[in-house]
């Protein structure tokens, strides 16, 4: 697998902008491409980095935006707010979909239906305003970073 720094410019900002929690149609409008643009290219930058979900490979290129202008890196530094609650469960579920897993095999690794994973998702998504469950993820993975190193 590639280095995520080792990717081309284009597919980074695409990355970056999947982290920061934009769907393929928000990316491909801010980029001036097509959607099915910006999905072959995350397959791409997916296989590249050997990566098994769009997720994974947002979290798999984590930094690789450094030399990009902060205005394409997106919203990549916002944490959920304070009263978003994250139980051991929802973390658990995280932790599975940031290491690749999809949603049905995260669910049944931490013991949930898959209709449960799906809505506890979906709560995430509204509770941090993000428009994609890889973007709750994102950043409900980097406020469990920020706590579990603050404590």
């Amino acid at each position: 697998s590639l280095a995520p720094t080792a990717l081309p410019r284009r597919e980074r900002e695409i990355l970056v902008l999947v982290e920061a929690g934009h769907t393929s149609a928000e990316i491909a409008d801010r980029l001036g491409l097509s959607p099915r643009s910006v999905d072959s290219a995350l397959e791409r930058t997916r296989r590249r980095l050997g990566a098994k979900t769009r997720l994974h490979a947002a979290m798999l290129g984590r930094g690789s935006s450094t030399d990009l202008p902060r205005a394409q890196r997106g919203g990549a530094d916002v944490m959920p707010p304070a009263h978003v609650e994250i139980d051991d469960d929802l973390r658990a579920l995280i932790t599975r979909l940031c290491d690749g897993a999809t949603v049905a095999v995260a669910a049944s690794d931490t013991g949930m239906s898959r209709r449960t994973a799906s809505r506890r998702l979906a709560q995430l998504r509204g509770l941090v305003g993000a428009a994609s469950t890889a973007g709750a993820v994102v950043l409900a993975a980097r406020y469990i970073e920020a706590t579990t190193h603050a404590a």
